[in-house]
């Protein structure tokens, strides 16, 4: 899709365990020597809402339909009623990538005054031979209304767009999309082959101004993910960029929920779950 911005083998993994006063191990904190050093997290360290089932269902959301029909993406697009898998885990000559998520008005809705929110945003890339996963973006992010076809890039900025703490708030017009995008930017792929890529977060709607209680189900919400020429590249009419996917656009309720996509087996989500993953050192 278009989109502004933005180990080795298990014998030779070299862990330095940080030891409480106590003597013990704090397994969920290792340094791991690997392409990325950093430390070596859990899951369960990012968000409750995260199961093995829930990641799951997230990674096979890609053969499933949309929950409901986008309000101004052009019927004829490939991802209108469904996701689409784009170049995948065949990188080719990329070197860079970006996580994102973008949201709709679902088709035929009434004018609602809900607000959406966003926070917990986190993109992993799984990689080399030993499948191993590392998180190279997390965090705040930013993002512009944009027609909901995507047509020349068109976007302004959205009618209310405010991030506290980590939680994004927006507000966008009805018939377009609010497109969004890590505030770290593009970021270096591994140099090795790519075995998947995981993106989620989680998201909710809020009652609007004046309002107690939410309207009926209003935004769609999705995930994706692109390859990028260079982590420093600019959006050139598709030359520098493709999409990896396009994910299933999934309605939005009142109470948190995690959402995403995932290009990777599942049993490479399954890793994932049970063993962790690496945090590239600029991750903060």
């Amino acid at each position: 899709m278009k989109w502004w911005y933005r180990v080795a083998k298990l014998n030779s993994l070299l862990f330095a365990f940080a030891i409480s006063a106590a003597g013990e191990c704090n397994s969920q904190e290792l340094i791991i020597k690997s392409e990325f050093g950093g430390i070596f997290k859990k899951l369960d360290s990012i968000s409750p809402f995260i199961t093995k089932a829930k990641l799951i269902e997230i990674n096979q959301d890609l053969h499933k339909m949309h929950e409901f029909m986008p309000s101004g993406v052009p019927t004829g697009y490939d991802w209108y009623k469904g996701p689409r898998l784009g170049a995948g885990n065949n990188v080719g000559s990329y070197t860079a990538s970006t996580g994102w998520g973008q949201v709709f008005w679902a088709k035929g809705i009434r004018e609602s005054s809900d607000y959406l929110q966003i926070r917990n945003f986190n993109f992993f890339v799984c990689y080399g031979v030993e499948r191993k996963w590392v998180l190279l973006q997390k965090g705040q992010i930013e993002g512009r209304q944009f027609d909901a076809s995507f047509a020349k890039n068109s976007n302004k900025q959205a009618t209310y767009f405010e991030t506290k703490n980590g939680l994004s708030t927006v507000f966008f017009e009805k018939g377009t999309a609010f497109h969004f995008w890590p505030s770290q930017g593009q970021v270096n792929l591994p140099s090795k082959n790519i075995c998947g890529v995981f993106v989620m977060l989680e998201a909710r709607v809020v009652p609007g101004s004046g309002k107690l209680e939410t309207g009926p189900r209003n935004f769609l919400i999705g995930a994706g993910a692109d390859y990028w020429t260079k982590v420093n590249s600019k959006w050139d009419n598709y030359r520098t960029n493709t999409d990896i996917a396009i994910g299933r656009l999934k309605f939005v309720h009142k109470e948190w929920e995690l959402f995403g996509i995932g290009t990777a087996t599942d049993d490479d989500v399954n890793r994932l779950y049970d063993e962790g993953y690496i945090v590239e050192p600029s991750v903060k």
